[in-house]
């Protein structure tokens, strides 16, 4: 969980970051407007992006002035979360196989 959450603010300040670059006025900031704290928003629509595969967040990503660097971001996040995850879910099964198979005589397995 705590993973988790590093994870999700990593990549959010990435965009809220890209949200402070957009012009003064623009209609489509890269972070969805969910609590009106742009921080907290942009967590937010990594989460979206991220977990529930929500990409209609804004048009920005598919035209906007860092359209190719918001692919990049995204692609590199989704690699590392994938990536560790998968990882945390070998150690994890691993680590139960091999307390199983260590206690199998004793138990009579």
């Amino acid at each position: 969980m705590v993973l988790t959450v590093i994870c999700m603010t990593a990549f959010g300040n990435f965009i809220y970051v890209a949200d402070q670059t957009l012009p003064v006025g623009d209609a489509n900031p890269y972070a969805g407007v969910y609590y009106g704290y742009k921080p907290l928003d942009a967590i937010i629509t990594v989460y979206d992006m991220g977990a529930l595969l929500d990409f209609n967040v804004s048009p920005n990503y598919t035209q906007g002035p860092a359209q190719a660097s918001m692919l990049i971001m995204w692609i590199g996040a989704t690699w590392i979360v994938f990536v560790v995850f998968l990882n945390m879910l070998i150690a994890i099964m691993t680590n139960t196989y091999s307390d199983v198979y260590a206690n199998a005589t004793a138990n009579g397995l």
